[in-house]
């Protein structure tokens, strides 16, 4: 399947922040990116356009905010033993994903830097060495301010 590599990085990221803080045990961090891993794939199956990579962009977006959360994350959740509860304890408040072909990115803030997303995929199945590497650009130029009061995440992840 053509869009495996990039649905891939992003479940891979997605499992590194439930995983970070420890709020949530780590077979069912697994079991719901293994069900969301599933869905996004269906949902994205007619909407994947490598010859342009944009096109269907905004269908491929993976949007989470203080009052929406993405239905395939609330769907996966329930499949999974999760609720919409143990997510938002879990993951950023303000979170955007493109899975684009050939291009993964996320923004954790609504100012935050737009991040992209490189996995290097270990071959061997049955051994998790998969990591990932970014590159971060700020969208718009900000002012320097004297005092920072802005939280860890409106950086790039790490």
């Amino acid at each position: 399947m053509e869009m495996l590599k990039e649905v891939h990085t992003a479940i891979f990221f997605l499992k590194e922040i439930l995983a970070r803080n420890s709020l949530i045990a780590d077979d069912k961090i697994d079991k719901f990116c293994s069900v969301l891993e599933r869905l996004l794939y269906q949902k994205f199956e007619k909407h994947w356009h490598p010859q342009k990579p944009f096109l269907g962009s905004a269908f491929r977006c993976i949007r989470i905010t203080q009052i929406y959360m993405d239905p395939d994350f609330d769907k996966a959740a329930s499949l999974s033993g999760l609720t919409i509860k143990d997510l938002l304890l879990t993951l950023p408040q303000e979170f955007t994903m493109w899975i684009d072909p050939d291009d993964v990115s996320y923004r954790i803030g609504e100012e935050g830097s737009i991040c992209s997303l490189t996995l290097t995929m270990d071959l061997d199945l049955d051994e998790n060495n998969d990591s990932f590497n970014q590159t971060c650009r700020s969208e718009v130029t900000k002012p320097v301010l004297k005092s920072s009061n802005s939280s860890s995440y409106t950086q790039c992840w790490t």
